[in-house]
């Protein structure tokens, strides 16, 4: 199964946007870490929106953003790349699905802390799904960073596919994760009972309420508290994923 996964596997150096800024190269022994979906109903305004998700991240400390459905294109405000200046983070984001240069969805990071060893990771299987017709492959893609010392992917699963490349795309990104400290977070596009959970080796931070699609899991940190935000469904059509880690 190893090689098949390997196959599909597309590793791209880089991302399409980067800013490293002049942020510092080790992380704290206190990291908080926001999972969240950018997205939300076309008629609200992504300023308001990013402006909220600045106000939680200054009020928490946040160290590291894992953001889904970041919007780029002609005329499209950049959520990502506001919220990253703002707050004098490094960013960056890939294009996972969407018409180049017109109209592109991202998936992606901000830290406070510089990222190296940056990597895109597409993870499809062609003619398998609806997202193929684009020119882009489908939104079974991460974004890979080594944060101070922590290796770091954001991600964003396909959907709807079948169930076996909603696992190929987990075996996928799980395959490309180096060995050590570990953070991996995204919109997985599944809940805990889809028999695509049980594949990831990862611990995840559990908190109280309904399941959702948005998940964060980690190696080698202590997890001391893990919530839910903007459940109000205003910043995002997702709530957001927050999670205090010790090193």
């Amino acid at each position: 199964m190893l090689p098949v996964i390997i196959a599909i596997c597309l590793l791209l150096s880089g991302c399409m946007t980067i800013s490293q800024g002049s942020n510092p190269q080790e992380t704290a022994t206190i990291i908080k870490v926001l999972s969240i979906n950018l997205c939300a109903s076309w008629n609200s305004p992504r300023k308001d929106r990013a402006d909220k998700i600045i106000e939680l991240v200054r009020a928490e400390k946040v160290d590291i953003i894992l953001f889904q459905e970041g919007v780029k294109g002609i005329g499209q405000f950049d959520m990502a790349e506001y919220i990253a200046k703002e707050l004098g983070y490094s960013y960056c984001q890939s294009p996972a699905f969407g018409v180049p240069i017109f109209f592109e969805f991202s998936v992606g990071i901000i830290s406070a802390y510089s990222m190296i060893n940056v990597k895109t990771i597409g993870c499809q299987v062609p003619g398998e799904d609806w997202i193929d017709k684009f020119p882009f492959p489908g939104s079974g893609r991460g974004v890979l960073a080594t944060v101070g010392g922590i290796q770091v992917m954001s991600c964003h699963l396909s959907v709807p596919v079948p169930q076996a490349t909603k696992e190929m795309q987990v075996s996928c990104l799980q395959v490309a994760l180096p060995p050590g400290i570990t953070i991996w977070g995204g919109d997985f596009n599944f809940v805990r009972s889809d028999p695509a959970y049980s594949l990831i080796k990862l611990q995840e931070a559990v908190y109280s309420g309904p399941p959702q699609v948005d998940m964060v899991f980690s190696s080698g940190l202590s997890v001391l508290e893990s919530r839910l935000v903007f459940e109000d469904r205003v910043v995002s059509d997702h709530a957001g994923v927050l999670v205090t880690y010790r090193r």
